[in-house]
C-alpha cells in the first residue's frame, strides 16, 4: 500500500532533482535580479591621461538657495536706519576637472535673482541680496588653477579661504572670495600648514572698506 503513493522509477532510469526557484516578474527593460531598488552609481576619473579630457572628466555642483529678509540693510545709506525686505533665488554653480599631472581647474558663479512680484519697489528695498544698482547679479566668484596632491594643495586665482581672519562669511547669497594664492601642506593626518597671500576681495563683507571710505 505504501508503494501505490510513491513515484514509479524503472531501476536503471537516472534520478533528477529539480531547483525550486521563485521568479519574480518586473516591468520594464532593465531588470534587478533581486527585489527591490537598485542604483546605477557612474564615477567619473579624478586624473586625465591627456589635457584634453580634463573639461570632459569635468565633476559639476552647485546649491541653490532661497532667502528672504526683513531688516535694516547693512549698507544701507539712510541714517533712520528704515527695516526694508527682499527675497532672492539664486545660488552658486560651478565645475571641477579632472587633473592632468595633479593639476586642475576651479570655476564657479554665484547667481542671486530677485523675486520681484514677493519684493516691494527699489526705494523699499533691503539691498543685501542686489547690486549696488538694485538689480539680480550673476558673476564668476572663484576660478583658479589648482594643484592637488597627497602632499601639498595650492590654488591662484580668486578662491575661497577659511581662516580666523579672513574667510567666506556665507551668510547672504554670495560668500566672501579672494584673490591670491593658497597653499596646504600635510605633514600628517593631523598636522597641515596653510600660507597664503590675498591682495583683493570680493563679497557682502567687502563694502566695509567702502563704507569706511564714505564715514571719513
Amino acid at each position: 500500500m505504501i508503494d501505490a503513493f510513491l513515484p514509479q522509477v524503472e531501476p536503471d532510469s537516472p534520478i533528477i532533482v529539480k531547483e525550486k526557484k521563485n521568479e519574480i516578474n518586473q516591468r520594464g527593460v532593465i531588470h534587478s535580479k533581486v527585489s527591490g531598488k537598485f542604483e546605477i552609481l557612474k564615477e567619473l576619473p579624478k586624473k586625465a591621461d591627456s589635457i584634453e579630457n580634463i573639461f570632459n572628466y569635468a565633476d559639476a555642483f552647485g546649491q541653490i538657495r532661497f532667502a528672504y529678509i526683513d531688516n535694516v540693510a547693512k549698507i544701507s545709506p539712510s541714517p533712520t536706519k528704515i527695516e526694508k525686505s527682499a527675497s532672492a533665488i539664486g545660488g552658486e554653480f560651478g565645475i571641477n576637472t579632472a587633473t592632468y599631472y595633479d593639476f586642475g581647474f576651479h570655476i564657479s558663479a554665484y547667481v542671486s535673482q530677485s523675486v520681484h512680484f514677493l519684493n516691494p519697489s527699489k526705494e523699499n528695498l533691503n539691498n543685501d541680496f542686489v547690486n549696488v544698482d538694485k538689480n539680480s547679479f550673476a558673476y564668476v566668484a572663484e576660478a583658479s588653477i589648482d594643484y592637488r596632491s597627497d602632499l601639498l594643495q595650492a590654488k591662484i586665482g580668486r578662491i575661497k579661504v577659511e581662516t580666523p581672519y579672513a574667510d567666506s562669511d556665507d551668510i547672504r547669497m554670495a560668500a566672501n572670495t579672494f584673490e591670491g594664492v593658497w597653499t596646504n601642506v600635510n605633514y600628517t593626518s593631523s598636522l597641515t600648514t596653510q600660507v597664503m597671500l590675498l591682495n583683493k576681495w570680493a563679497g557682502y563683507d567687502s563694502q566695509d572698506a567702502i563704507l569706511e571710505k564714505i564715514a571719513r
